[in-house]
């Protein structure tokens, strides 16, 4: 193909793909009009469809009417519900909150999710820590209660061990929660 014509295909190519680009954003819905379409749709009442969301009545009127928008915790539900990807939930997240709030606290708003996320993992190992640490205590402290000389001692320990132990049960009956 002669450099010029070959030029003009690519130039043409690039345009479409352009034209297809903008038009595909333009032809997706916000997120309130994406809910309302949604519910209107599949003709259910608002508390019907939070509750296929997984969602309280008042967190999806609250999303419907633009007052507030979901968190990112949400999002896989949403878009399941919604039958989109969950990107363009965050797609159309961001958008609610630039026109809610501006572009800077859609920023700010993933930063700090994602600060939660990273706080959230970190109690999460430090609890991981803490049960191992009980349970390596719990393993070891009978034989030391048992070669202790001394009864004060060996009294002393049970203490703790009994102490350890309804740390562990408390512990683990707020994992299971």
């Amino acid at each position: 193909m002669l450099p010029l014509k070959q030029a003009r295909v690519e130039r043409e190519n690039t345009e479409h793909g352009e034209r297809q680009e903008k038009s595909s954003r333009m032809d997706q819905p916000d997120l309130r009009s994406a809910l309302i379409g949604k519910i209107q749709e599949l003709d259910v009442s608002q508390r019907e469809a939070a509750d296929a969301i997984g969602v309280s009545q008042q967190a999806l009127s609250s999303w419907v009417s633009g007052d507030s928008i979901p968190s990112r915790q949400q999002s896989p539900r949403l878009a399941k519900w919604l039958d989109l990807p969950e990107e363009t939930i965050r797609r159309m997240r961001l958008k609610a909150a630039e026109n809610q709030q501006g572009s800077v606290a859609a920023a700010r708003l993933d930063h700090i999710e994602d600060e939660l996320g990273s706080l959230v993992r970190q109690v999460e190992d430090i609890r991981r820590s803490q049960h191992r640490f009980v349970e390596t205590v719990l393993r070891i402290l009978p034989s030391i209660a048992a070669g202790a000389l001394n009864e004060h001692v060996a009294g002393g320990v049970g203490e703790l061990i009994d102490q350890l132990q309804h740390i562990e049960t408390s512990q683990t009956r707020h994992e299971n929660q």
